[in-house]
């Protein structure tokens, strides 16, 4: 199937991925990528497939479906879907549908891995698109229109907070909690339950500020990536 060059090139201008490419560069790129075709309802991959390829959409609409079921808001036309194949040989974390007939263009890795080099911050920029990826597959984002998905999250985002501190705060509980049953009934004749805790809640404090204050001072990176 012949697709029109120019056309490639003008999809991979317009992505987040491949925006600060030059001209001449983007003409070079756009010589790997080759068209595949999915009649709609079409399974493209699903989720434990082995990653082997990053797709764009050329034309139609991609579903993304979680491993719980969830559907994300469809990839029209110039998104980019599978990109984590590109930097990892881990299995598809979500299941790709064609909602209506579908012309896919798609990068296999083993050309990616030819041409990385040549490709500048690319990889720089893959990292933060699949984390944003995950990340919103396992958050709840009420903010999102239907029409709308998560292209990036950045550190500054409210639930990348919550996910770093969670571990902190578990941690500190179970310490507490220990302290607690130390105390009053392993050995209350003793001191090591208050010992505990006394050690237990510093470090707990000092480990959630510590997590905040990494949180909103890199919380700009991602930006600056992208």
């Amino acid at each position: 199937m012949e697709i029109e060059q120019q056309k490639i090139i003008e999809l991979l201008a317009q992505s987040p991925l491949f925006a600060h490419l030059k001209e001449i560069e983007l003409i070079w790129l756009a010589g790997f990528f080759q068209p595949s075709v999915f009649r709609g309802g079409e399974v493209i991959f699903n989720a434990g497939d082995s990653s082997e390829m990053m797709y764009l959409v050329l034309e139609g609409q991609v579903d993304l479906i979680s491993e719980n079921g969830s559907v994300l808001s469809p990839m029209k036309v110039g998104d980019i879907f599978g990109e984590e194949a590109l930097l990892y040989d881990d299995p598809r974390f979500y299941r790709a549908v064609a909602q209506t007939n579908l012309i896919l263009l798609q990068l296999i890795v083993d050309q990616y891995l030819m041409i990385s080099e040549e490709l500048g911050e690319v990889e720089e920029k893959l990292e933060v698109l699949i984390r944003s990826r995950k990340l919103s597959m396992r958050v709840d984002l009420p903010w999102l229109q239907e029409d709308e998905h998560v292209h990036v999250i950045t550190r500054r985002h409210p639930a990348i907070l919550w996910g770093r501190l969670v571990l902190p705060m578990l941690i500190g509980f179970v310490a507490i909690l220990g302290a607690i049953l130390t105390q009053k009934f392993w050995f209350p004749e003793r001191h090591y339950g208050w010992i505990m805790m006394a050690v237990a809640i510093p470090l707990a404090i000092f480990w959630l500020v510590w997590r905040f204050f990494d949180w909103r001072n890199e919380g700009s990176r991602a930006n600056d990536i992208l």
